[in-house]
């Protein structure tokens, strides 16, 4: 134990034809956060460190593990999301066969939901519950002992022919002993945001134009189709970042890499007030001229802080709206009301920040009047974007159980878990009730074109047209156009 290891770190392919289709335009990849956090731990810890994003690089699963054992990994890990499970089990069978001393290891919420099929299949020899920071790091000072790893919580591994799960472990309640990611490792000059996120961003002269920043991690809300607040993900325990070390860490990024567009990627934000407030001033002082995006709720709308983030250059706000029906906003326990969501789109205009709208379609309970009404809010609102996703009952979520004992999930085709599976000619996993997938999926396309060949809508988009971005756009018009 304690020897440096070798260590690869995958961020796996997604089909993105299958998944969006014309939309993939819409759905620019975001450089995987999560996977440079724990490529900086293990490389603090002393290991050697090699990264493949092949989500942005889309590579194949031949040049995956090409790559990966060219590297010649004692340990091999994985981030295992929803669509990315036929690949990440493709890549890991290849890597097992190839180099069976190598340890491959699963992360992520995909993971955690079926490590019993992952171990007993032989996919992954160790998977990680939760953050992995810590565990990781252990994991890696473990190798190549299997024993030692019943000394390391919150994992499952195999044994004799068993699979083991080890005690719970806590979350990382200090988030500013964590080094920043390691964006060195992966090919961020390559990350383009989409057309949705280039109207409002700052170019800067180095080769990265955008990078995600993390300034809290976990959720307490309990939406019944997210995953991120329950315990096979961040959890509900909120833990903030020290404000000034995000905004060293934003800093750092401008002057290592000129990049002057940042993403907060905090499942909620602005959620403590004083917590943003203090980050908004501090880039104030700094006078660092960025422009950057975060999703909030609309039940923490607070003008103070609306105008303190547009002057320290937040540009737009996402607000997860979900519905424009308010037995449907109950049903998924938003715990909002439609009023609050149009006084949180007024102080946001007020303040001077574009409104996205992130709508679902198909929502257990839901009418074709009820998807219409939902489409008409939208449009009240006068929000500057909208998206309209279907519904996806991604494993670890609350509608995930509920559908899969009710017998509503229509299939285990992880690739076509997708917001927009109609676009890439694939079959939702859940359709309601009296409903039929032919019928969501032209509602979907309908309330795209509905919103976004409004005159309001229109002239928006006009007034913030730039040259980079025709391609974007005229890939977006053919999308709505003809899906």
């Amino acid at each position: 134990m304690g020897k440096a290891s070798r260590i690869v770190l995958i961020n796996p392919p997604v089909n993105l034809e299958k998944s969006y289709g014309r939309l993939k335009h819409f759905y620019a990849p975001i450089p995987p956060i999560g996977v440079a956090y724990l490529a900086a731990a293990l490389r603090r810890a002393g290991h050697q460190v090699f990264a493949i994003d092949a989500y942005l690089t889309q590579l194949s699963v031949a040049e995956v593990v090409d790559a990966a054992l060219a590297f010649e990994p004692d340990l091999v890990g994985l981030s295992v999301l929803t669509p990315a499970e036929p690949p990440s089990r493709a890549i890991s069978q290849a890597i097992k066969r190839l180099r069976p001393e190598c340890w491959v290891v699963w992360g992520n919420v995909h993971a955690t939901c079926f490590y019993e099929e992952a171990i007993a299949q032989g996919y992954a020899d160790v998977v990680n519950f939760g953050e992995g920071e810590e565990r990781l790091v252990q994991i890696a000072a473990a190798y190549p002992d299997k024993e030692a790893l019943a000394a390391i919580k919150s994992i499952a591994y195999g044994s004799q022919g068993q699979v083991v799960v080890t005690a719970k472990g806590e979350t990382i309640d200090n988030l500013d002993d964590l080094p920043y990611p390691a964006w060195d490792l992966f090919p961020v000059e390559k990350f383009m945001p989409d057309a949705r996120l280039t109207r409002k961003a700052k170019i800067g002269h180095g080769e990265v134009q955008a990078l995600p920043i993390l300034a809290s991690r976990g959720c307490p809300n309990r939406c019944t189709f997210c995953c991120m607040s329950t315990d096979k993900a961040l959890g509900r325990k909120y833990r903030m970042r020290d404000p000034i070390k995000v905004v060293d860490e934003i800093q750092h990024w401008v002057e290592t890499y000129d990049c002057r567009t940042f993403f907060l990627m905090d499942l909620c934000f602005p959620l403590n007030k004083k917590h943003a407030l203090t980050i908004c001033q501090e880039i104030i002082d700094r006078r660092l001229d960025i422009s950057w995006m975060a999703e909030t709720r609309v039940d923490y709308a607070d003008p103070e802080v609306f105008q303190a983030l547009k002057k320290a250059g937040c540009s737009r706000l996402n607000f997860g709206l979900e519905s424009g029906v308010q037995r449907l906003l109950d049903r998924l326990k938003k715990g909002f009301t439609l009023e609050q969501a149009r006084r949180a789109v007024v102080l946001a205009h007020e303040a001077g920040l574009e409104a996205e709208g992130l709508f679902i379609i198909g929502l257990p309970g839901e009418t074709v009047e009820d998807t219409w009404e939902t489409v008409r809010f939208a449009k009240e609102l006068k929000l500057n974007l909208a998206k309209f996703n279907l519904l996806v009952p991604y494993p670890g979520t609350a509608l995930y159980e509920e559908f899969e004992a009710s017998g509503q999930i229509r299939h285990h085709d992880w690739e076509a878990y997708s917001p927009t599976p109609g676009y890439g000619g694939a079959d939702p996993a859940y359709v309601p009730e009296g409903r039929e997938a032919e019928e969501l999926h032209r509602l979907q396309c309908r309330a795209f074109r509905s919103f976004f060949f409004s005159p309001r809508v229109i002239w928006s988009n006009l007034k913030e047209f730039r040259p980079r971005m025709l391609k974007d756009y005229w890939e977006a018009f053919k999308a709505i156009v003809i899906p």
